[in-house]
């Protein structure tokens, strides 16, 4: 089954909300980076954030970055996603595990992420990127992007992200939920919506009892509501790199390191963070590398 994500508005428009089921998405990250189950929670919750915050773009090679800072073992992770639900990633140390937490807000990871940094990055295609940044509050992710919309954009936020894991490591299920209020909202709106959300079980118990997203969003956060599903569309796990693109990069170390690797290996390799591909350039790529780095100079 395809992923899915929504997007809609609530309450004559008073209140956004987004939703997303990425567990194909994410079970393609794990393979791709071999993951361990707490690189894949850390990493599928901002696959998650991120597919959400991607359908927010308007055009369709504009894009989000969700940029993790951190001190912890995992030392951070880096998703990026385009309208459409394009959406590539990688988690710096991706074999760290230790014991998650368990608690009535599902599992708890924060001891792996640490302090640090929440950098959000949109790419409108414009000459300069809007950039936001805000301390980690907890390491869980939800909490630390409720955060940011908050003190960054000053927009009240619900974020819920939840993940299982089956007992082969696999994705069980995984997904959430962004709700916003407008700044027109009116008291009985925000309180009705705050006592949604503090009311409903946690997203990965929701998802454990077969809840698809549509029906967490109707019968737990917008309990009450009516509402309206504006956009839809299906993520998935893609990453844009290509041989082609990284040979420029390759000429950038100059002909001298690109040289040695033709003597010494008669090949270079590159490798792509976001995908784990590897690229090999044999000894014409590299021969052909070298003329053109001549004839620019």
């Amino acid at each position: 089954m395809k992923d899915k994500a929504i997007r809609g508005i609530a309450a004559n428009k008073q209140i956004r909300f987004f939703a997303v089921d990425s567990t194909q998405t994410v079970q393609q990250a794990l393979q791709a980076h071999y993951l361990s189950v707490t690189a894949t929670i850390f990493l599928g919750r901002m696959i998650s954030a991120t597919i959400m915050l991607g359908m927010d773009l308007k055009d369709e090679d504009s894009s989000i970055t969700l940029k993790i800072d951190a001190d912890g073992p995992l030392k951070g992770a880096i998703v990026v996603s385009k309208n459409q639900g394009k959406t590539k990633g990688f988690v710096k140390e991706p074999q760290v595990e230790i014991e998650a937490e368990s608690s009535l807000y599902g599992l708890k990871i924060g001891k792996a992420v640490g302090a640090g940094t929440l950098t959000l990055i949109k790419d409108l295609n414009v000459k300069q990127p809007f950039s936001g940044q805000t301390n980690l509050v907890s390491g869980e992710i939800a909490d630390d992007l409720a955060y940011y919309f908050v003190q960054s954009e000053q927009i009240p936020s619900a974020v819920g992200l939840g993940l299982l894991v089956n007992p082969d490591a696999s994705v069980k299920s995984s997904g959430g939920f962004i709700v916003q209020l407008m700044p027109f909202a009116d008291e009985e709106v925000i309180a009705a919506l705050e006592k949604n959300v503090n009311m409903m079980p946690n997203v990965s118990d929701l998802l454990d009892m077969g809840k698809d997203i549509e029906s967490i969003v109707s019968e737990f956060v917008l309990k009450g509501f009516d509402y309206k599903v504006t956009d839809q569309i299906e993520p998935e796990f893609s990453c844009d790199c290509s041989k082609e693109k990284f040979y420029d990069g390759v000429k950038l170390l100059g002909i001298e390191d690109i040289s040695d690797a033709l003597a010494k290996e008669g090949k270079l390799e590159a490798n792509c963070h976001f995908c784990n591909k590897t690229y090999t350039y044999d000894k014409n790529d590299l021969s052909q590398m070298i003329k053109e780095i001549e004839q620019q100079d």
